[in-house]
């Protein structure tokens, strides 16, 4: 029996999945980008180009390059922060740490971003 009622559970999801598929195909937005895809696919067709090129073009005219779909970023200087009050020294890429936090709180961000070699 149990087969019997897998066979109706399927069917019927089958017609729902029909029926939203009929929805979205009647669907403006859909249309549109499905013509854009139809006439994007003969253009490259007529001209020998593979969605691999057109998205290399794409790259290089947008300015990110072909860097094989990965942005990288560069990597921050090194700045060394030196409390001339206690002698600490803090070694940071970035301006977002607890003890450079702390100072700046103490001693005023001015102060601190004078410290910095």
């Amino acid at each position: 029996m149990s087969k019997f009622v897998d066979y109706i559970e399927t069917k019927n999801a089958i017609e729902a999945l029909q029926k939203k598929l009929a929805a979205l195909s009647e669907n403006e937005t859909v249309q549109r980008a499905n013509e854009f895809k139809e006439k994007l696919s003969a253009l490259m067709d007529e001209y020998g180009f593979s969605a691999t090129d057109v998205l290399r073009m794409w790259n290089l005219e947008s300015g990110t390059g072909d860097s094989g779909g990965e942005r990288k970023r560069s990597t921050r200087t090194l700045k060394t922060y030196r409390n001339p009050k206690t002698g600490e020294e803090v070694k940071t890429r970035g301006g977002n740490h607890k003890t450079l936090n702390a100072w700046r709180k103490k001693y005023g961000k001015e102060a601190v971003n004078s410290w910095a070699s």
